[in-house]
Parts: structure tokens; C-alpha cells; sequence
């Protein structure tokens, strides 16, 4: 279908980029698998490098006569896409966890092949997990010139705020945290970061605070309601712990964890 509407509005200037044909060409078995997708769904990062990939020279080709003049068009390697984003090992052991989690749900948990796949994705977690601590150094080199190429993106600045609070360099998280309110005062996310951040330097009132914040303004989200109460559970305030599950208990019974 996709291809006979591309063909059917080729007048008007709709082109078709045949992802489905690169990938096949690429891929080894000439079907598009592991060394793209972590399931049969969702791109991994080299899926996502090579997605882009062909998709540049069909924009290149597209833009106005002059466009990247002085310009060097030429396509980054998967290396320095993975700096430019900040896509340390940290960040891909959360997409990990993360994929662990959907596949433990329809339509990936009866599948045939879902337990091999748990147990791959598993291993690399593993694997990622062995070197974490003694990439810290270079972790946070690769955040810190990430921020510098571009200090309005936003998405950088949360993934090095979360870094430097995983890290115990509260005040330099809350600086990142704070950039994100700056730009969107109405943002839950930005103010539950800041709350954890405050929670984590020990100002607990103003940690308090900002959780009280982000109830008011995202009620229905079960997950960070968990996580905040995960967060109390864990430095032994038990009546808090209890108060902020049973909130996120009361949202989705189905998913407490």
C-alpha cells in the first residue's frame, strides 16, 4: 500500500525511502533481525544509525540548490552519533531494562522465541553492568562534551542530570534539572528529577515539595508514583513508602511493582 500511494503521488513530489529494501541489502541473512531490532519491533541503536542512514541522502537530495553549501554532507559514523547523543553503556542498559519489561507483556511474551530473547538481552545487561563503574570517567567526558556541542537540547541535559545523580553529584544534577523547568515550567518530569535530586542531598522538605508538585500535575502516573515511593522505601521511610504505593496502587493496580 505504502508503495502504490508513493507511486500514485510521485507527481506531487512524494518519494518513497525503501527502508524495508535497505535493511534486507544489509543485513546478513537478508532478513533484517537481531542486528537491528531488540524484538521484531522496536529499532536498537544500530537500527536506528541505520534507518538514518537512508534516509540522509534522500533529504540531502531534497533540500534547496545551496543548502550545505560549505557544508560537509557526509554521513557521521555510528561512533559519533552514539557521542553526539550521549549514548553511553548507561543508557543503553536502561533501553535494556526497559525492553525487558515490554517483552514480559502481548504480543512478545508467547512467542516462541521469547524466552531466547530474554535471555540475550539479559546477558547484555549483564555485560554492561561489569563495566559501568570503571567507565565513569569516560561516561561523564562523553555527557560533558555531548552538552557542549549543544546546550539547548534538553533530552542531553536530562541524560546528564540523571548520570551526575546516579554519581552523587547532587548539585551539579539539580543544575541540569533546573535548565529543563527553565524551558517548560509546567514539566512533571523536569520537577520529580528535581525532587529526587533534592531528596538525594538530604533537603527532604523541599524534596517533598517538588513530589507534591508533580502529583498535582501528572496524578495518573503510576510509575513515577512507585518510583518515589521505591525512593522512600529504599532510605527506610516506610510511612511515605506506604502513602505514595498505595497512591500509585489506587492508579493502576495492574502494574505496581
Amino acid at each position: 500500500i505504502i508503495r502504490e500511494v508513493a507511486h500514485d503521488q510521485a507527481e506531487k513530489g512524494v518519494q518513497l525511502v525503501d527502508v524495508e529494501q535497505a535493511l534486507a541489502e544489509s543485513a546478513p541473512a537478508g532478513v533484517p533481525g537481531n542486528e537491528y531490532f531488540y524484538e521484531h519491533v522496536h529499532f536498537n541503536p544500530q537500527g536506528q544509525y541505520a534507518l538514518a542512514r537512508t534516509f540522509f541522502p534522500k533529504v540531502i537530495a531534497r533540500l534547496p540548490d545551496g543548502t550545505c553549501q560549505g557544508t560537509e554532507a557526509t554521513i557521521p559514523s555510528f561512533s559519533r552519533c552514539c557521542q553526539a547523543l550521549a549514548l553511553t553503556d548507561l543508557e543503553k542498559r536502561g533501553i535494556l531494562k526497559a525492553t525487558l519489561e515490554l517483552i514480559d507483556k502481548p504480543p512478545f511474551v508467547d512467542q516462541l522465541s521469547a524466552e531466547d530473547r530474554r535471555q540475550m538481552l539479559e546477558a547484555e545487561v549483564t555485560k554492561l553492568e561489569a563495566t559501568l563503574d570503571d567507565d565513569q570517567g569516560e561516561m561523564a567526558q562523553v555527557y560533558e562534551k555531548a552538552i557542549e556541542r549543544d546546550v539547548t537540547d534538553l533530552i542531553l541535559r536530562k541524560l546528564t542530570g540523571r548520570f551526575l545523580l546516579a554519581m552523587g553529584r547532587t548539585s551539579e544534577a539539580a543544575r541540569q534539572f533546573r535548565a529543563l523547568l527553565e524551558a517548560n515550567p509546567t514539566s512533571a518530569q523536569a520537577i520529580l528529577l528535581l525532587g529526587e535530586a533534592s531528596y538525594a542531598a538530604g533537603d527532604y522538605r523541599r524534596a517533598r515539595d517538588r513530589f507534591d508538585q508533580f502529583i498535582d500535575l501528572s496524578p495518573d502516573r503510576a510509575d513515577a508514583l512507585s518510583q518515589i515511593a521505591g525512593l522512600y522505601l529504599r532510605e527506610g521511610e516506610h510511612a511515605l513508602a506506604l502513602e505514595f504505593a498505595e497512591q500509585a496502587y489506587a492508579v493502576r493496580p495492574d502494574r505496581l511493582s
